[in-house]
């Protein structure tokens, strides 16, 4: 669990399996109201969305009071990468770069006022 290995791989790995930073906050609540004790979960999937077996994912595990803060640095870590959605940014585009085949691709414009270059900008 990313508590226990905190590191970027491990939170990169989380977020494109599912966990989100919403998680990780609900977690670390969870886990400060149990006491020094920590948290036994035991979790069961939704049927209509079920996992593979061959994952191997555990349906119940220990979270320790001690990982709070470890939860919720990871909260703050995806909160940090979600793209904002809805957000309009003005600038001079100096270079668009779109794969053959692919649907998106990358814009790098410049904020003038700002003085900033904004790079790798997904659409």
């Amino acid at each position: 669990m990313v508590a226990n290995n905190p590191n970027e791989d491990t939170l990169t790995k989380s977020a494109s399996n599912g966990m989100s930073a919403n998680f990780f906050d609900a977690l670390a609540d969870i886990v400060s109201v149990c006491g020094e004790s920590g948290a036994n979960l035991d979790m069961t999937w939704a049927s209509a969305r079920p996992i593979e077996s061959s994952l191997n994912i555990k349906n119940n595990f220990f979270v320790k009071k001690e990982t709070i803060g470890t939860l919720r640095q990871a909260g703050i870590e995806l909160k940090a990468r979600t793209p904002e959605k809805n957000v309009e940014i003005s600038g001079v585009v100096t270079t668009l770069h779109k794969d053959t085949g692919k649907e998106s691709g990358t814009i790098k414009l410049v904020i003038p006022e700002k003085r900033k270059v904004i790079s790798s900008i997904q659409q």
